[in-house]
């Protein structure tokens, strides 16, 4: 069975017509959102896109700008469509592009939703590339200036340091060997197996500019180097890193915003889909039946789709008898006063009812019986004249008047004189 069963008048056909279009108008506007969303992704990650790795950031703004996109024309066509079908006379036409829409408008609803989902899914990828794209970065900060220059500016920007926490510092050279002397190279040669130069220094860019003291990250964790300082309470760095700073604003904050965001997007995109549905099965009904002044039946899911047009024909004729009822139609009778019964499947048959059959029957048999007897009348009483009256009455006595049929005993009587 289809599922589930809607009775839509003609009435509620045009009107749901007439909602179906303006809703369509309605979900414009929030495909370009959609799309604006996906701009938005893509303006707001250019500048960090060096600081990504392992993960494309440009793949799920780009779907979603074509995803948007095709959801301004899937709903201009729609309204287009939904609103043209409240008109019964251009039904016939463009009832046939109700279907298109349905699909094209679930195709869309199913791409906006799982955007949704890939935008919650990315935030914990995010937080694994940004680690791995800003380890790498401090590896290049000191040879590279484009990549020095961004680093600083993060860290200074989003009051952070390193990847996890300011001593990722410590683990690598991001001083070049041109601004170490010589006898700290030699030193860097001896104690490290790659032949790097490292020490617990750290940029300046990570100093807090919160701390009242001059910022230390030069021998940050000596305290013997530095007067009246412990670097376990009173260290000048910013201790947060920078990829949580990063994961927090463009995952926990913009990607889970947009997810929301487009989540709704695809919540509008699904109510779309039910009505245009539910008009589209309303009008192929009523089409079916061929009557679009009458109920259809309108659904969703298609179970038993045959099934239907004998649910369609119940509900017609429910409609039709209860117009009849108010019409006062007296019923149609046969000609023994049987009243004739419609039948649903073959509209207006009638069925012959046994009893018929039994009255004609019982009347055919007297007829034919009375027929015989006036027959037998005829032949006994021609030949019976007055020498064959006693030979034919002497036998007949009392045992045997009752085996005689009433016909034929009332025939013999007249012939003999006797009384009955």
């Amino acid at each position: 069975m289809a599922w589930p069963k809607i009775e839509v008048s003609e009435t509620a056909r045009c009107k749901l017509a007439k909602a179906s279009g303006a809703l369509n108008m309605i979900a414009i506007p929030f495909c370009l959102i959609l799309l604006g969303t996906g701009s938005f992704i893509v303006d707001a990650m250019k500048d960090k896109m060096n600081l990504i790795e392992g993960l494309n950031m440009e793949v799920l703004p780009g779907f979603m700008i074509t995803v948007g996109l095709l959801g301004v024309i899937s709903c201009a066509f729609g309204a287009k469509v939904c609103w043209t079908n409240h008109l019964p006379k251009k039904r016939k036409y463009w009832s046939k592009y109700l279907l298109p829409s349905v699909c094209m408008t679930l195709f869309v609803f199913l791409c906006i939703f799982v955007s949704a989902i890939v935008c919650y899914a990315q935030i914990s990828s995010l937080e694994d590339s940004f680690g791995r794209g800003i380890s790498v970065a401090m590896t290049k900060y000191k040879s590279h200036a484009f990549t020095k220059t961004q680093l600083d500016e993060l860290q200074i920007e989003y009051s952070c340091c390193g990847s996890q926490t300011y001593t990722d510092w410590f683990n690598i050279q991001w001083i070049h060997d041109e601004y170490l002397s010589n006898p700290i190279k030699a030193v860097a040669k001896k104690n490290s197996a790659k032949g790097e130069y490292t020490n617990d220094d750290v940029p300046f860019s990570c100093c807090a500019y919160t701390s009242m003291r001059p910022c230390i990250h030069h021998d940050v964790h000596d305290n013997k180097k530095h007067f009246s300082y412990d670097y376990r309470t009173g260290v000048t760095l910013h201790t947060r890193g920078c990829k949580d700073a990063l994961t927090d604003l463009y995952g926990r904050k913009i990607l889970a915003e947009v997810g929301a965001t487009v989540f709704v997007i695809s919540v509008v995109e699904l109510a779309l889909v039910i009505i245009i549905r539910i008009l589209q099965t309303a009008i192929d009904s009523s089409v079916e039946a061929d009557d679009p002044d009458e109920p259809s039946v309108a659904y969703i899911f298609p179970f038993g789709r045959t099934a239907m047009k004998s649910v369609a024909k119940g509900i017609k004729k429910y409609h039709k008898g209860k117009g009849d009822d108010k019409a006062t139609t007296l019923p149609l009778l046969d000609a023994h006063g049987h009243e004739i019964v419609e039948d649903d499947d073959q509209g207006t048959d009638s069925f012959f009812d046994d009893s018929t059959f039994d009255t004609v029957s019982q009347d055919s048999a007297e007829a034919n019986l009375a027929n015989v007897d006036e027959h037998i009348y005829e032949e006994i009483t021609q030949p019976l004249d007055d020498h064959y009256v006693g030979e034919i009455t002497e036998p007949l006595d009392d045992r045997y008047v009752g085996e005689i049929t009433e016909p034929h005993r009332r025939s013999l009587c007249w012939n003999a004189n006797c009384q009955s």
